[in-house]
């Protein structure tokens, strides 16, 4: 499966973050980087670059699964959809574990100042995902084995002196693009796991119901990690996935490769898809109940197209001492979620109003 591991609760030293290669990047004249270059495709298998940000450059690195290079020892095409057939676990069957119960119920219940512990506590091998939605057949989850991991920016004197207990989990949000979106985009925030879908539609042509029916299931491990805005009163759910990964996903020839169409292709664009939505307008809709979980679908869709956006996020590593700010500052308060306008509605209560009015003017 095309994931990082997300095991690790330390916050690496410097010389962790080259990967083997930072001798090579030093080696380079810092002044004559006036300007960021951008990891692309044609940068190959290079993991890390530097940034100028004042009197000092920033590092940052990233992972993509679907970057390939001649020589390369990654497996290709990635281990995205692990097919199991029907021993698969459904999100039903999640519901009935007992680590799954216990899990939901704590996110339904958690009070903002208790989140920083919470959110941040690694969930080890006993819970494996928590269910999302149910959405005609498919089965949406939150993964909590793997991560699909943003550009990543350490800036030194940002992390100057960081304890041993700076957790990786929590990092600053920044967009790279300036783009038009009607809410607010999180800024502080925690990630919890992978997007990961149970489906049988892996085929990248239209299949029949028939074919659909007979077809294995498997878990489907999207581009997008699902992370909780702890900025907010209500802690929303998002997801969010680095720019490059969509666009080369997206550009890849062998069709049978290409992304799903998540919330009904809300997400799709023509080059590879939003990058960041709003999912969950809180944490603490979480559900155990089948039925609301095929509402939550259909509010969740519509939540996406309200709050999609392509901004090519980045994330910031920081500080303990940041963190704990966060959870001591006032929070968001503005609404996450506007339901769409039922005309239908509209309709009746003005024909009501006017039969009333009617009424009264007859007595």
């Amino acid at each position: 499966m095309a994931s990082d591991d997300d095991s690790a609760s330390l916050v690496p030293s410097e010389d962790q973050f080259s990967d083997g290669q930072d001798s090579e990047v030093e080696s380079v004249d810092e002044s004559d980087l006036c300007v960021a270059t951008k990891p692309s495709a044609e940068d190959g298998f290079e993991n890390l670059i530097l940034e100028p940000h004042g009197d000092h450059s920033d590092r940052v690195t990233w992972e993509n699964p679907w970057e390939s290079s001649e020589g390369s020892d990654k497996q290709w095409p990635p281990e995205t959809r692990i097919f199991e057939g029907g021993a698969s676990l459904s999100n039903v069957d999640y519901d009935q574990l007992e680590v799954t119960q216990k899990c939901v119920k704590t996110y339904q219940t958690l009070a903002r100042d208790k989140a920083e512990k919470v959110l941040s506590t690694w969930h080890g091998p006993e819970l494996h995902a928590v269910p999302l939605f149910d959405a005609d057949g498919d089965d949406y989850r939150i993964d909590f084995t793997s991560r699909a991991t943003l550009y990543s920016v350490y800036c030194p004197p940002r992390l100057e002196g960081t304890d041993a207990n700076a957790a990786l989990s929590f990092f600053e949000l920044t967009p790279r693009i300036d783009d038009h979106h009607s809410v607010p985009l999180p800024k502080h925030v925690v990630h919890l796991g992978n997007l990961e879908v149970r489906t049988r539609s892996t085929g990248a042509q239209p299949q029949t119901k028939n074919e659909l029916s007979e077809a294995p299931y498997c878990n489907d491990m999207t581009d997008y990690s699902v992370i909780v805005d702890v900025g907010h009163q209500d802690m929303p759910v998002w997801i969010v996935s680095p720019r490059a990964r969509l666009d080369i996903r997206a550009g890849l020839k062998d069709l049978t490769l290409r992304p799903l169409p998540i919330f009904d292709g809300s997400m799709a664009t023509k080059n590879g898809g939003h990058d960041i939505a709003c999912i969950l307008p809180s944490i603490r809709d979480l559900s155990l109940d089948p039925e609301r979980r095929q509402e939550m679908y259909r509010e969740a869709c519509e939540l996406v197209r309200q709050t999609r956006a392509t901004v090519d996020p980045y994330e910031t590593m920081v500080h303990q001492k940041e963190i704990k700010g966060w959870f001591q500052a006032e929070p968001d308060t503005w609404p996450v979620y506007s339901p769409p306008v039922s005309y239908l509605g509209f309709l009746w209560d003005t024909a009501l109003l006017v039969w009333n009015s009617f009424l009264l003017g007859s007595d």
